[in-house]
C-alpha cells in the first residue's frame, strides 16, 4: 500500500472499528505491532521508490523481517 496515502493513523482506525477482525487476530495485538508492520512497509516504499536497484530488493528486506509471517504477541491478561 502506498504510506502516503494510507497512513499510520489510518491503519489505527481501520484495527479498531474491527476491518481486520476477518483475519482471525484480536485488536490488541494488531495495535501492539502496527508501528513494526509500519516501519517495514515504509522501507519497502523507500525501497521500491528509490532510482537505485538494490542487490537483494524487496524480498530481502521482507524476509529480514519475517516475511509477514511473524506471530502476534500474546496480551491475554491472567
Amino acid at each position: 500500500m502506498d504510506l502516503r496515502k494510507v497512513n499510520k493513523r489510518v491503519v489505527e482506525s481501520l484495527i479498531k472499528c474491527g476491518a481486520f477482525d476477518s483475519t482471525g487476530a484480536n485488536r490488541a495485538p494488531l495495535m501492539a505491532v502496527l508501528e513494526d508492520a509500519m516501519s517495514l512497509g515504509q522501507k519497502i516504499q523507500q525501497e521500491r521508490d528509490s532510482a537505485q536497484v538494490s542487490l537483494f530488493g524487496v524480498e530481502e528486506i521482507a524476509r529480514g523481517n519475517g516475511n509477514g509471517k511473524g506471530s502476534l504477541p500474546d496480551l491475554r491478561v491472567g
